[in-house]
């Protein structure tokens, strides 16, 4: 896939604490690979969550000239083929969770399977009103 007027400023390795997230190139970013002054419009972040997150609210004020953060969490790794990527029939019918829980179920079965229906209870609880009785 060719992607035609991207510039790319910048690219960092995986951010997995805060120390090493200082180390990111942020004058690249800034000033451009070759020395010229450029405005980065979007700012992409993929080191998943709640990191991205938390990255993205910490270092907003760093790079504030960049208009949008968006977070991306996988999708690097399903682009450069570093993670497989659920089979096209699992993505519409929304199992492709179901697909990433069985490639890491160390790493994913709190989200899927803790996390996430809590806040389906949550958010169902409050929108009915029901949100002092469901402190889960």
């Amino acid at each position: 896939m060719e992607i035609e007027k991207v510039n790319v400023l910048g690219v960092g390795i995986s951010v997995l604490d805060q120390d090493r997230a200082r180390e990111f190139p942020f004058d690249a970013v800034r000033n451009g690979k070759r020395g010229y002054v450029t405005i980065t419009n979007f700012f992409w972040v993929g080191i998943g969550m709640p990191k991205q997150e938390k990255f993205m609210a910490e270092y907003i004020s760093i790079l504030p000239e960049a208009k949008i953060f968006i977070g991306v969490g996988a999708a690097f790794d399903f682009f450069t083929g570093r993670v497989r990527q659920a089979p096209r029939w699992m993505m519409p019918i929304g199992l492709e969770w179901l697909f990433r829980l069985f490639q890491e179920p160390t790493r994913l079965w709190r989200r899927y399977l803790i996390y996430n229906p809590l806040f389906v209870i949550r958010a169902a609880g409050q929108l009915l009103g029901l949100r002092k009785q469901l402190r889960v």
